[in-house]
């Protein structure tokens, strides 16, 4: 449902049609599949959002989570 959320703001905000939509969601499933059993995988996500694009979330406690 997320995904579908997604989809919807991309086409509403930024005028997304049928293909890029498509390769959003390709981009997307690309990025959840596989590469999520890698330990430091989410760091990489957290550094790129909040370092890199100074995007406002907190980082995740990856000793509590086992990572």
């Amino acid at each position: 449902r997320m995904l579908k959320l997604a989809c919807i703001a991309l086409h509403q905000r930024y005028g997304f049609g049928r293909e890029r939509l498509f390769a959003f969601i390709e981009e997307m499933s690309e990025l959840s599949t596989g590469r999520t059993d890698d330990p430091v995988y989410w760091q990489h996500i957290d550094k790129l959002l909040i370092d890199t694009l100074k995007m406002e979330w907190d980082t995740e406690n990856y000793e509590e989570m086992g990572e």
